[in-house]
C-alpha cells in the first residue's frame, strides 16, 4: 500500500544526490574571495606602507646631501644617491627583507613633478657640471617590487606581464636659504605635491 509513496521518494533523494556538491563548490569559490580580500589585499597594504616609509626616507636622506654641485648629486660617498641608497637599505619589507634600490631608482629636478625630474646616474659622469645640478633641488626615490600572491592577483607589472606587483615613490626638497626664493616656495609646497602626486 505504501510502496509507491517510497518508491516517489526515492526518485527523489536520486534527483537532489548531487545538490550538495553544488553548494559546496559555490562555497568555496566564495570563501577563497574572501581569503583573497582578507590575506592578499592586507599583505600588499602593509608591504606598500613599508616601501612607502623606505621611498620616503631615502628621498629625504638624498635631499640633504643636494649642495648644487654634480658632486652632491652622484656618486661619492656625501653624495645624494649614496645617502639614498644605504637609507633605503635600513628599511625592511615584507617583515624582513632589506628594500636595496640603485642609483636607476633615483631621479633629481629643479620641481616636484615628474617632468621635471632627470636621472641621477649621469651626475657622476665624466661630462657632468656642477651647472646642471644648479637648480637640482628635488630629489625622487622611486621603489617597484614583484609580490606574490596567495589567492589573488592584485596588479600587473608592464615590465613583466602576470606578475604582482606593487610601487610607490619618496619625493623630498633641499631648501636653499640664502637664494632662489622660488625653489624655497616650492619646497613649503611640497606637502601638498607629494599628497596629490602618490599613487
Amino acid at each position: 500500500m505504501n510502496a509507491p509513496l517510497t518508491q516517489g521518494l526515492g526518485r527523489k533523494a536520486w534527483r537532489q544526490r548531487g545538490a550538495v556538491a553544488i553548494v559546496f563548490g559555490l562555497s568555496i569559490i566564495v570563501l577563497f574571495g574572501f581569503m583573497a580580500l582578507v590575506i592578499d589585499l592586507g599583505r600588499t597594504y602593509v608591504v606598500r606602507t613599508e616601501l612607502q616609509n623606505a621611498a620616503d626616507a631615502a628621498a629625504l636622506a638624498g635631499a640633504k646631501q643636494l649642495n648644487q654641485t654634480a658632486a652632491g648629486i652622484c656618486c661619492g660617498p656625501a653624495s645624494a644617491v649614496a645617502y639614498a641608497i644605504d637609507t633605503a637599505a635600513q628599511n625592511n619589507y615584507l617583515f624582513s627583507t632589506a628594500v636595496s634600490i640603485t642609483s636607476a631608482d633615483i631621479k633629481v629636478g629643479d620641481c616636484p613633478d615628474e617632468s621635471c625630474m632627470v636621472p641621477a646616474a649621469p651626475f657622476g659622469g665624466a661630462g657632468a657640471s656642477d651647472s646642471d645640478a644648479a637648480n637640482k633641488t628635488f630629489v625622487m626615490v622611486d621603489i617597484r617590487r614583484s609580490l606574490p600572491t596567495f589567492f589573488a592577483v592584485v596588479s600587473t607589472s608592464s615590465a613583466d606581464p602576470g606578475v604582482p606587483s606593487t610601487s610607490t615613490f619618496g619625493l623630498a626638497c633641499r631648501k636653499i636659504r640664502k637664494r632662489h626664493y622660488a625653489h624655497r616656495r616650492l619646497c613649503d609646497q611640497e606637502r601638498s605635491w607629494i599628497l596629490q602626486a602618490h599613487r
